[in-house]
Order: C-alpha cells, then structure tokens, then sequence
C-alpha cells in the first residue's frame, strides 16, 4: 500500500472513528453541541466572534447556531451595558446537564469499543492517536523545510 493509499484509507477511518462518540436522538445539531462544548468551557462567558473562530465559521453561522441555542434555554446571551455591541455568551444550567449527559454517553460509546478490541489494542490506539497529534503539533510550528530541519539538528545537538 503506497503512502497516498494509507493516507486516504486514514481519512475514511478517522471520518468512521468520529461518528463512535456521536449521541443518536438528541434535539442539537453537530454544530449545536460543538458551540455549547466550547460555551461550555468558558464560566465567565465567550463572545460570538470567539465562537466562530473556534468553529471556523462565519459569524452570520454562529448568530443562527446561538439564536437556536438560545430559544432551546441551552445558552442565555447577554450585552455589556457599557459597550452596547459587545455581546457574550454563557452556558445556563440546562446546557451544562445537557453537556454533561452528552460526554457520559459518548464515553460510554467508546468504552464499548474499546471493550469489543481488548485493553492492549485499546492502549495502543491511544498511543498512536496521542503520536499522531504531538506530529501534527510539531509540523505545524514549522512553516518550511528548511524551519524543521534547523528543529531537528538543534534535537539532534
């Protein structure tokens, strides 16, 4: 198998690998959760325009995505009463239970899967998928050849 044949097969899996955690039958969208995910994160509240860098989306996106949250009682949205276009976006308690409901479900997904593939193979999926991110990281500090090979001599010193 040639490295652009490895690389596609890689492609497909990893798109079948992400549907393991999806959570079938609830009322949120993919990009829904995604948002709430991030919301969630942030206890003091995010800005719209974080959002959608987070998401790489457009803004007019994240207004639709917060609009639907909102009217769900998922999120509440508050303005800045000094600075009438500064908007920022909190999880409510509805979000963090949903939140939360969600991440048990998924890992429970995966666990099964783990659990079908034993804890040894299971240990060594986590391992490479940890290798692969860390070379992912490492590519993306260096822009050119040149700029890695310079990394790897001064590692090499």
């Amino acid at each position: 198998m040639t490295k652009e044949e490895m690389a596609l097969e890689m492609m497909e899996n990893m798109r079948k690998l992400a549907e393991i955690h999806e959570v079938p039958d609830i009322p949120l969208g993919k990009a829904e959760v995604k948002a709430l995910y991030y919301i969630q994160r942030f206890e003091e509240g995010v800005s719209p325009g974080e959002i959608a860098n987070y998401m790489k989306v457009t803004s007019a996106r994240v207004a639709s995505i917060i609009n639907s949250l909102q009217k769900k009682g998922i999120i509440e949205r508050t303005t800045e009463t000094s600075d009438r276009r500064r908007i920022t976006v909190k999880s409510t308690e509805k979000g963090a239970e949903f939140i939360e409901q969600i991440g048990k479900m998924a890992i429970s997904r995966i666990m099964e899967v783990f659990d079908a593939i034993g804890e040894e193979d299971a240990a060594n999926f986590s391992r490479i998928i940890k290798k692969i991110l860390a070379a992912k990281e490492y590519n993306l500090k260096f822009s050119t050849l040149k700029e890695k090979e310079n990394a790897i001599r001064k590692i090499a010193q």
